[in-house]
């Protein structure tokens, strides 16, 4: 069992790289989860190649890997982002689409890896780590507190044998005094 000190240290330490991971993965319109959004909105408003079906399958797999963090969706994600970049365009966007296809992709690869690192879903990754520490520390202060428990009636009893002992030995001395009188 390790210290308070270096035990709360370790919590420490482990949730502050959660709230660094958090934060690289953004929320809604920042950091990776942002970009992931701003490429996934350039697709559907500002190109007439891609079908918007095959666009709104891509969301529609993101949302479902949110949502339920489940891989199966990161591999239709990506299978169908492969085929999409597989098809053959003709067109000046064509580039454009491969670029905001491309960066789509990464970003949601990304995520899914920041997901599973910080696993606040599944309870696994640093979220598992996090709670296990929070366990150790929960028994350790349980222990320290059964000890101290132990120890305050282990004191009070002494106080009293040594009060019950007091006052045995100051009642013949009482008596002895009073007798002389």
């Amino acid at each position: 069992m390790l210290p308070f000190k270096s035990q709360i240290a370790s919590i420490d330490s482990i949730f502050l790289q959660l709230v660094e991971l958090i934060k690289i993965r953004g929320y809604k319109d920042f950091n990776l989860e942002g970009k992931m959004r701003h490429h996934a909105h350039w697709l559907e408003n500002n190109n007439k190649i891609i079908n918007i079906e095959s666009i709104l399958n891509l969301r529609r797999h993101e949302k479902d890997y949110i949502i339920r963090n489940e891989l199966i969706y990161v591999d239709k994600f990506n299978e169908l982002v492969s085929d999409l970049k597989n098809k053959s365009f003709r067109s000046s966007q064509r580039d454009s689409i491969i670029f905001h296809l491309n960066y789509y992709q990464e970003s949601f690869n990304a995520i899914v890896k920041l997901d599973q690192k910080i696993g606040i879903k599944g309870n696994t990754g640093l979220k598992r780590r996090l709670d296990s520490k929070l366990e150790s520390l929960e028994s350790s202060f349980n222990a320290l507190l059964i000890k101290a428990i132990a120890k305050e009636r282990d004191l009070l009893q002494e106080l009293n044998l040594y009060y019950i002992s007091l006052a045995a030995g100051l009642f013949p001395l009482r008596y002895l005094l009073s007798a002389k009188h």
